[in-house]
């Protein structure tokens, strides 16, 4: 079953296919202003996701730069490079339609697409990898230093999920970042249907804040549309979520999770 995340990418999508369309439709072929408006689609459609570099107290270039960001008997992190981009972007392929439509809109930028996720200066990413073979498994990373608090992102491949993998390479991670720069606590967003995820950061200790909207829907009309459209996902562990929130169950339908979690992360 798609993720409620997933379902507001699609009509998010939908929505901006059918502005579009409208646009186009009262503009006849040869009009000056259609050929300037189907010129700038093809202009920003592969640069959707793209960010610019921000200030940010925190420079980890010497991290950046080393062999390896932390390991244990198990995992080893190590900082991401250019030859990962298939494989990171294969991960982010399969969870975000967004990114996935930016990603094969226009050839030409994926290279930019990559490297303004994870090479700009307030971002620091990771490969997870298996220690005994150093078999890549997923990445984590932070996304955006120059935002308080840093939120934590973690991905790993569908070989590698309800393995423990996640955890370890939470505690892995988050405890050398607690070391080097002090952070008492990290964000972490969990879809209101990612049960997997909500245990994973609930069982390091994380608790749960708030729900927000999903990026995706813009607007209170397009969260009531979507909400009402996928009344049938509540179920139990979305009702106990919505009772935890002092919110109705059929909000966490349009919104996700932020978890605050406090660090160190004690080893179970």
């Amino acid at each position: 079953m798609k993720s409620l995340y997933h379902l507001a990418m699609r009509q998010h999508m939908d929505n901006s296919e059918k502005k579009i369309q409208e646009i186009l439709d009262m503009l006849p072929d040869g009009d000056p202003l259609r050929e300037r408006f189907v010129k700038m689609l093809r202009k920003t459609a592969g640069q959707v996701t793209l960010r610019q570099a921000k200030d940010t107290d925190w420079d980890f270039s010497d991290e950046k730069a080393a062999e390896l960001f932390a390991r244990d008997d198990t995992l080893v992190l190590r900082p991401i490079r250019a030859q990962d981009e298939n494989f990171f972007c294969a991960l982010r392929k399969r969870s975000s339609l967004h990114y996935r439509s930016a990603y094969y809109a226009q050839a030409k930028h994926r290279r930019e697409l990559y490297e303004n996720e994870v090479f700009l200066p307030q971002t620091f990413y990771c490969i997870i990898e298996r220690a005994a073979d150093r078999t890549p498994m997923g990445y984590i990373g932070i996304k955006d230093t120059a935002v308080e608090p840093w939120e934590v992102a973690i991905e790993l491949g569908p070989t590698h999920v309800n393995q423990g993998f996640g955890p370890r390479s939470l505690r892995l991670f988050l405890n050398k970042l607690h070391s080097l720069t002090g952070k008492a606590e990290i964000l972490a967003r969990v879809e209101s249907d990612n049960i997997p995820s909500q245990k994973c950061f609930e069982k390091l200790g994380a608790e749960l804040v708030r729900a927000r909207p999903i990026s995706v829907i813009n607007t209170p009309e397009e969260l009531a549309q979507f909400e009402a459209a996928h009344l049938d996902r509540i179920d139990a562990n979305l009702e106990a979520l919505a009772k935890r929130l002092d919110i109705p169950s059929q909000t966490l339908l349009s919104h996700t999770l932020d978890y605050r979690l406090p660090l160190p992360l004690e080893f179970a």
